[in-house]
């Protein structure tokens, strides 16, 4: 099916550059990692071709380069595949974690990407473009993450977050940093390799729950005798 998708883009971009040899437009597609494997036969693409690829339905939580998640090592194949097929033509729909798990609950996602940035880089992909949720009980720090990280690939996400508890939660900063920490762990160690609302007890656990509401009743305390202020 891609093979006889690209080769209509072909002959489109083919006839416009035929016709109007001057025109800088450029025609944009689609592909979708759950539907749109890279053409087998196809071996050049008409270069006002751009192509957008979406890893769609691929495990959100494991990198590209992490053995325990082979939905994301079949989809790493697909992108640098489809990456040497474009000659630096290709762009990642990008989406945010937080977007995929719909309920409101801490969807850390910087984990991920910070390991998939580089990998990206490295393949040539030309830029990111990310799809998220404006729900910020979800996603948080995800959106600040990812631009650090869009623009400089190597940001330490360690110092960042280091930084930003004292700013963000002053008095509470501690407390906070150990609630946030525990949940970044928990998803960071999952073996889940779904998304939606039911991988959700299997990490947020009844321990980790208790531990998180311990860590924001002391956070509470540190802050109180600002609110009475």
């Amino acid at each position: 099916m891609t093979d006889a998708m690209m080769a209509l883009y072909n002959n489109v971009g083919r006839i416009l550059r035929r016709k109007y040899p001057e025109s800088r437009s450029k025609i944009g597609a689609m592909a979708y990692s759950n539907m749109t494997l890279p053409p087998r036969k196809l071996t050049s693409v008409e270069p006002n071709i751009v192509m957008w690829l979406a890893p769609i339905d691929i495990d959100p939580n494991h990198a590209m380069d992490d053995r325990r998640s082979p939905p994301r090592q079949e989809y790493r194949a697909m992108m640098e595949r489809w990456s040497r097929l474009m000659r630096g033509r290709l762009a990642i729909y990008d989406y945010d974690q937080g977007m995929l798990v719909w309920r409101d609950l801490p969807a850390p996602s910087h984990h991920v990407f910070a390991r998939d940035v580089k990998i990206y880089r490295n393949a040539g992909i030309l830029g990111l473009q990310t799809e998220s949720r404006g729900a910020v009980a979800t996603t948080f720090l995800n959106l600040f993450f990812r631009g650090q990280l869009m623009w400089n690939p190597d940001a330490d996400m360690r110092a960042l977050l280091s930084d930003f508890y004292p700013r963000f939660y002053g008095p509470g900063a501690e407390p906070m940093a150990e609630y946030w920490n525990a949940i970044y762990a928990a998803w960071e160690g999952t073996i889940c390799t779904e998304h939606e609302y039911f991988v959700a007890p299997a990490i947020y656990t009844a321990e980790l729950v208790v531990a998180l509401k311990s860590n924001l009743l002391k956070a509470q305390a540190l802050l109180a005798p600002l609110r009475a202020k």
